[in-house]
């Protein structure tokens, strides 16, 4: 039986030079999250219907750890990397594999 996960999807608003940048971008971000308890992963994703998309799937053991990371310098940092090429303010969604009701 699979553990528990806590799923971010995360849609970035970027442009031209910012989807070119977002690969590396993702990788110097996963770096970081080396570091912090309860990571588990972090890639890119795909919309097959609209492939200009910029959007991130990210995983964690618990929600108080992706809160951690969330809330953090280190999070602030990678996301000051990539604002300059903002065409909007990014867009998340979490869900987890457990209902807690």
């Amino acid at each position: 039986m699979e553990s528990n996960a806590v799923v971010v999807i995360v849609e970035h608003f970027l442009n031209r030079d910012g989807r070119e940048y977002f690969d590396d971008w993702i990788e110097e971000v996963r770096n970081v999250l080396d570091s912090y308890e309860g990571f588990r992963s972090l890639q890119r994703i795909f919309d097959p219907q609209q492939n200009d998309r910029t959007l991130l799937y990210l995983t964690f053991e618990e929600l108080d750890q992706l809160r951690e990371w969330s809330s953090s310098d280190d999070h602030e940092a990678m996301l000051d990397l990539i604002i300059p090429y903002q065409q909007q303010k990014q867009e998340s969604q979490i869900y987890t594999t457990e209902n807690d009701e």
